[in-house]
C-alpha cells in the first residue's frame, strides 16, 4: 500500500467514525456514519450505567479478527501481553500466575455498593483458589487450594487450606488455624453443611446442615477432636462439635452427638439422641436411637416414636461382651456371651464345651434323682418382646431355686431356667436309678433261687407222698392176702 493509499483510509475512517454526545449530555457513543447511505453504526457506547462495544459477529474465520481485545503493553520490551479477548466464539481473560498470593494475580467479579463504597464478591479465581459465588471465601488471606461455591460458602476462611465447600453457608466459620492442618481438607457439600467448623479437619459433611455445629478442638487438648468425621444425610451429627472420628449415615443420623468418639451410626436417626457415647455400632432406622452408653451394638428397624427392643443387642466392653437376640441390657446376660428371647431352631447341632480345671472343693452330686423329682413343671403365661401374651410350660423357678439353685438365672425382674444344666444331674440321677434297678435285680435273683428250692422240696416230698401212698397200698393187699391164707389154714 503506497502513501496516497494510506492516507486515503485514515481519512475514510476519520470520517466515518464520529464521537456523539447525547443531547442530555448522559451518553457518549462512537459510531460509524456512511455519507453516501446515511447509516449510523455503533462502535462504543458508554452511559451511567454501562459501558458498551459492538462487534461485527457475522466474522466465521477464528482468530483475533472480528473480535475485541484489552492488552497491556510494556514500553521498555516493545511487547503486549493480552489482558481480555472476546470473539463470536469465545471469551478469554489473562491472568499473571507469577504475581504474589492475595487478592492480586486472580480474576474477580465484585458489586459496589457507591453509597457504602463496599464490594460484594462474586468471582475469585486464582491459580491458587477458586471461589464462586456472592462473598464466597472474602476473608481468605493465606489459605491455598481451596474451592468454595456458594453464596457465603467458606465467608471466614483464612489460612484452611484444599477445602472443597458448595452450598449456601456452607462451611461459613471454616477459619483454619497456626497449626498444619487445622481447617483444612474438609469437604463440606449442602446448605449450610459444616456451617460452625472452625480448625475441625479431615471431615466429610454431604447434607443440608450436616456437621452443622462442627467446631474442632480450640483449646489443643486433643487436636483430633471434631476432625476425620464423615456425616452423610440431612442434618446428621448436627451438633456434634468435639466428637472425633465417627461415621454417621442417614437422615439426622448423630444428630445430638456432641463428643462422642468412634460411632458407626447408619440409618435414619440412629443414634439420634446420642450425646457423648463412643465406640457404637447402631444399624437401622432409629437403631440405638435413645441409647446412651459406649461399647453398645444395636441392629433394629423401626419407625415410631415409642421404643422397642432391638433384635439385635451387644456390648463391646472387655468385661461385658456379650449379644442378645431380641432384648436389650435389662435382660442381664450375666456372665452369659449370648441371650436369646424366645424359642431357638438350630440346623444342626449345638455343642458346648466348657474349659477349667477342677477345683480342690469339687465333690460328686448325691441325692440328684430325688431332687429331680421334687421339681415341679407348671403352665404360665409370658409377655413377649412384641407385647403379645404367650402360654408356656416350664419347671417353677421359685420351687428350684430352693432345691436346685444351681440351674436358675435370676434377671432382674424375672427368673430363668437352665435347662441344660439339668442334663448334668439328669446323668446322676439317672446312675442312682440305674444302682436301685440293679439292686432290686439281685433281689428278685434271689428270691428266684428261693422260690427255686422250694419247688424243688416239694416236688420231693410228692414222690414220697406219692410211694407213701403205693407202700400203704402194696401193705393192704399184703395183710388181705395174710388174711386170705389164715382162713383158708382153719
Amino acid at each position: 500500500m503506497n502513501e496516497k493509499d494510506l492516507e486515503k483510509k485514515i481519512k475514510d475512517a476519520l470520517e466515518t467514525i464520529r464521537p456523539m454526545l447525547q443531547a442530555d449530555g448522559g451518553d457518549v457513543a462512537f459510531v460509524s456514519f456512511s455519507p453516501s447511505k446515511g447509516i449510523v453504526d455503533d462502535y462504543m457506547v458508554i452511559t451511567p450505567d454501562s459501558a458498551r462495544i459492538y462487534i461485527n459477529d457475522t466474522v466465521t474465520a477464528k482468530g483475533k479478527v472480528g473480535g475485541f481485545a484489552v492488552s497491556g503493553r510494556s514500553p521498555s520490551k516493545g511487547t503486549s501481553n493480552d489482558i481480555f479477548f472476546a470473539t463470536v466464539d469465545s471469551t478469554r481473560i489473562y491472568v499473571d500466575e507469577s504475581a504474589a498470593k492475595g487478592k492480586v494475580g486472580g480474576f474477580a467479579v465484585s458489586g459496589r455498593s457507591p453509597s457504602k463504597a463496599t464490594a460484594n464478591s462474586f468471582l475469585n479465581l486464582s491459580s491458587r483458589n477458586y471461589f464462586i459465588g456472592h462473598n464466597s471465601g472474602l476473608n481468605n488471606t493465606t489459605g491455598d487450594f481451596n474451592f468454595f461455591a456458594g453464596y457465603n460458602s467458606g465467608y471466614t476462611n483464612i489460612t484452611g487450606s484444599r477445602n472443597i465447600i458448595i452450598g449456601y453457608e456452607s462451611g461459613y466459620t471454616n477459619r483454619g488455624d497456626e497449626l498444619p492442618d487445622k481447617g483444612s481438607h474438609n469437604i463440606f457439600i449442602g446448605f449450610q453443611s459444616g456451617f460452625n467448623n472452625v480448625i475441625g479437619f479431615n471431615n466429610i459433611f454431604l447434607g443440608n446442615k450436616s456437621g452443622y455445629n462442627n467446631l474442632g478442638d480450640e483449646s489443643g487438648d486433643n487436636p483430633e477432636d471434631g476432625s476425620f468425621n464423615t456425616f452423610i444425610g440431612y442434618e446428621s451429627g448436627y451438633e456434634n462439635q468435639i466428637g472425633g472420628s465417627n461415621t454417621f449415615l442417614g437422615y439426622q443420623s448423630g444428630y445430638m452427638n456432641f463428643e462422642g468418639n468412634h460411632n458407626t451410626y447408619l440409618g435414619r436417626w440412629a443414634g439420634a439422641a446420642a450425646t457423648k457415647g463412643s465406640y457404637n455400632v447402631f444399624i437401622g432406622t432409629e437403631a440405638g436411637r435413645r441409647e446412651m452408653g459406649s461399647n453398645k451394638l444395636c441392629i433394629n428397624a423401626v419407625n415410631d416414636f415409642n421404643y422397642r427392643v432391638p433384635l439385635i443387642y451387644g456390648d463391646f466392653s472387655d468385661t461385658k461382651r456379650y449379644v442378645v437376640i431380641d432384648g436389650d441390657s435389662t435382660y442381664n446376660p450375666g456372665l452369659h456371651k449370648m441371650v436369646v428371647t424366645g424359642n431357638v431352631n438350630a440346623v444342626g447341632f449345638i455343642e458346648g464345651v466348657e474349659i477349667g480345671k477342677a477345683s480342690k472343693n469339687s465333690d460328686y452330686v448325691d441325692g440328684a434323682l430325688s431332687k429331680i423329682l421334687s421339681l415341679n413343671t407348671i403352665r404360665y403365661s409370658y409377655l413377649n418382646t412384641k407385647g403379645i401374651e404367650e402360654e408356656k410350660i416350664g419347671i417353677d423357678p421359685e420351687l428350684s431355686i430352693k432345691i436346685i439353685p444351681e440351674i436358675v438365672e435370676n434377671y432382674g425382674n424375672m427368673y430363668g431356667i437352665k435347662y441344660s444344666k439339668l442334663t448334668v444331674l439328669l446323668i446322676e440321677a439317672v446312675k442312682e436309678q440305674q444302682k436301685q434297678i440293679e439292686e432290686l435285680q439281685k433281689q428278685v435273683d434271689l428270691k428266684d433261687i428261693q422260690l427255686e428250692k422250694t419247688s424243688t422240696t416239694s416236688y420231693q416230698i410228692d414222690l414220697l407222698m406219692e410211694e407213701n401212698l403205693k407202700l400203704k397200698s402194696d401193705i393192704a393187699k399184703i395183710m388181705e392176702m395174710l388174711q386170705t391164707d389164715s382162713e383158708n389154714n382153719n
